[in-house]
């Protein structure tokens, strides 16, 4: 193997790890504990590459760990390759919480750059092997609470995560990033090493992470998009369990009986087991094929407060399927101010009907009003620039490329120069 050729890994909650021109993993919380994936990309010059992608792996993720560790193996002794394509661990088993399809989107992204998925067991594996391919890494991803265990540790000999003089072969701070959902996140150099699914810049100009994004698009144009006259004038409630239904602040049951009353056309459905409301078609637990066609076959999606920052809400969009969004608190003086909203999704705050409905949760009125419209106006597909393919494809190759080590020298110059710590370097790679 070419020893320009850089490895990134990267360790998440969404277990997952990439080599690219680098290689990156990711894992549990635990520092010790959890999957990782780690992905090559293919140089030119490389000795074998025109290497087979097959993009239909199922199976476990332990059998694909170890195939992924025999592919490694195979790359470094210059094996010809037919190479399974993985998704993140909770997606092999089924799992379509927003942060696996956050995940699996980054993956299918690094995939579609060239990139060849490899797992390794945890967080420990991770840096066993960094110690030995150190200088081929570009990149270490982690869940913000395996950095910051990682950081606070750097001067416990019998700890091995961070570079230190006990380990000087450990993963230097500069190359760890915390892969993470939410925009709570910390790191010792800074939110820029934070890479999170949504812009939350855009809901607070303090945040300063680094937005990594992702696509539904491929996924959605997949699916028959249903012509809107063809559909049913229903509303599709997004609840996951019934504890949705019981905590939100909207009056729903309400709002379903007075529109069921007031129109017998109006229907609304939903997918949980065990679990009925009066005027409400229960369709069951449902696959995620299955709630996109059900989605697509709607006219309305209706929050009810959680979860919140859900992708659902971009599949129905991108289904031509309209989004009530509820607010949760507003500027009581000044309820147009949408910077004072705290909403379902704030990155649909700014979006107006017939795509989205931003409606106050105790204005019942609204709530009826919205669904009335949402039923009588046709939406278009719409998917957003910034998650489109491309978009996405653009993010991740420039975030990955991305001169971290200089970044985090400037960063340590000024810190020092204030009586700061100074960091070890590592090689660059």
């Amino acid at each position: 193997m070419n020893l320009n050729t850089r490895l990134a890994y990267v360790l998440s909650p969404c277990l997952w790890a990439i080599i690219t021109i680098t290689l990156v993993i990711m894992a549990y919380p635990h520092a010790q504990h959890g999957p990782a994936w780690l992905i090559f990309q293919h140089d030119s010059d490389l000795p074998n590459p025109e290497i087979n992608y097959i993009n239909k792996y199922s199976g476990s993720s332990e059998n694909w760990r170890k195939s992924s560790m025999t592919n490694l193996l195979a790359l470094m002794h210059n094996v010809q390759l037919k190479n399974n394509f993985p998704v993140l661990e909770y997606s092999i088993e089924g799992h379509v919480g927003g942060e696996d399809i956050w995940a699996r989107s980054v993956m299918s992204a690094m995939t579609n750059l060239g990139f060849t998925p490899l797992v390794v067991e945890n967080v420990r594996e991770a840096v066993e092997l960094y110690s030995n391919v150190g200088d081929l890494t570009a990149m270490v991803l982690l869940e913000d609470a395996n950095v910051a265990e990682c950081w606070e540790n750097r001067r416990n000999q019998k700890f091995r995560c961070a570079q230190s003089k006990f380990h000087p072969n450990d993963i230097p701070i500069w190359k760890m990033f915390s892969f993470t959902f939410w925009p709570s996140c910390a790191h010792p150099l800074g939110e820029a090493w934070c890479l999170v699914p949504e812009n939350y810049k855009s809901w607070s100009p303090t945040f300063g992470h680094t937005y990594l994004g992702y696509s539904i698009e491929a996924e959605c144009s997949q699916t028959g998009f249903v012509p809107w006259k063809t559909r049913r004038n229903r509303t599709y409630i997004l609840a996951k369990n019934s504890d949705y239904f019981h905590n939100t602040k909207i009056e729903l049951t309400k709002v379903i009986n007075d529109l069921s009353e007031e129109n017998a056309g109006f229907e609304f459905a939903m997918g949980i087991d065990g679990f009925e409301v009066p005027h409400v078609e229960n369709l069951g637990r449902l696959a995620q094929a299955e709630f996109h066609q059900a989605l697509g076959q709607s006219k309305a999606l209706i929050g009810l407060g959680d979860p919140v920052v859900s992708p659902s809400p971009h599949d129905a969009l991108c289904r031509g399927v309209a989004f009530i969004n509820p607010i949760a608190s507003w500027n009581e003086e000044r309820k147009w101010d949408r910077s004072k909203w705290s909403t379902q999704h704030p990155a649909l705050a700014y979006l107006d009907p017939p795509y989205v409905y931003n409606v106050l949760h105790s204005d019942t009125e609204a709530i009826k009003s919205a669904i009335r419209q949402a039923m009588q106006t046709e939406v278009s597909r719409r998917v957003p620039a910034h998650m489109t393919v491309e978009a996405m494809k653009e993010r991740v190759d420039r975030i990955v490329l991305e001169d971290w080590r200089e970044r985090a020298r400037e960063i340590q110059a000024m810190r020092s120069s204030f009586g700061g710590e100074r960091f070890m370097w590592g090689k660059q790679v």
